[in-house]
C-alpha cells in the first residue's frame, strides 16, 4: 500500500499547544519519579526511515530500551482508534495520560485526526476529569478508571472511555457502562 503520510505536530488553534492544566504531579506520574527513572536511554543509534518516534520502555522486563515506531503505524493506530469508536469530525479527547507514553500521544494526534484541540491536564485528578463537559473521548488506565468509578462517575454522561494498558475491568464494571 502506499505509505501513510507523517503525522507531524499536532495542529492547534492559532498555533498555540494544546491547552494544559496546571496541578503538582501525582505521586504515580513520570514527572514524579526518581531521576534515574527518567534519564536518556544509553548509546543513542540512527532510526529506520519512517521512524516517527522512539519511545522508552519501562524497562519491567529487564533494562530500559527504545522502541522505534513509525509514522505509518501511528496513523493506522489513529484510524482504527476513530472507527472502532465511532469518532465524527468535531469530538474532543480529553488527555489525562502523560504525553512521553504512547497513549497520552495518541490522544493527541486523535484529536488532529478529527481537526480539534486536545484537552490535556498535567495530571490525573478525577475531580478535574469529572468535571470536563466539553470532552467526547478520554482515554485511560484501569486505576484511573477505578478512582473515577470510586468518585462515583455518572455512568450516563456523554461521551467513550478508552481503557488500555492493563486487563480489561471485571464484570461488575462493565456492567456499570
Amino acid at each position: 500500500g502506499t505509505p501513510a503520510p507523517p503525522l507531524g505536530r499536532p495542529a492547534m488553534r492559532g498555533g498555540d499547544p494544546p491547552r494544559r492544566r496546571s496541578r503538582a504531579p501525582a505521586e504515580d506520574s513520570p514527572a514524579a519519579a526518581p531521576p534515574s527513572r527518567r534519564a536518556p536511554l544509553p548509546s543513542p543509534a540512527p532510526v529506520p526511515e519512517g521512524t516517527a518516534l522512539v519511545v522508552r520502555t519501562s524497562g519491567s522486563t529487564g533494562a530500559p530500551r527504545g522502541v522505534v515506531l513509525s509514522h505509518a503505524a501511528l496513523h493506522s493506530s489513529v484510524r482504527a482508534s476513530l472507527r472502532r469508536l465511532g469518532c465524527v469530525p468535531g469530538d474532543r479527547w480529553l488527555g489525562v495520560l502523560p504525553l512521553q507514553h504512547v497513549a497520552g500521544l495518541l490522544v493527541v494526534l486523535r484529536a488532529r485526526a478529527l481537526g480539534t484541540e486536545p484537552l490535556i491536564h498535567s495530571a490525573f485528578d478525577p475531580q478535574a476529569v469529572l468535571a470536563e463537559r466539553t470532552a467526547t473521548h478520554v482515554a485511560l488506565v484501569p486505576t484511573m478508571l477505578w478512582r473515577l468509578l470510586d468518585h462515583r462517575a455518572d455512568g450516563g454522561r456523554r461521551g467513550r472511555v478508552l481503557l488500555g494498558g492493563g486487563a480489561p475491568p471485571p464484570p461488575p464494571v462493565q456492567r456499570r457502562r
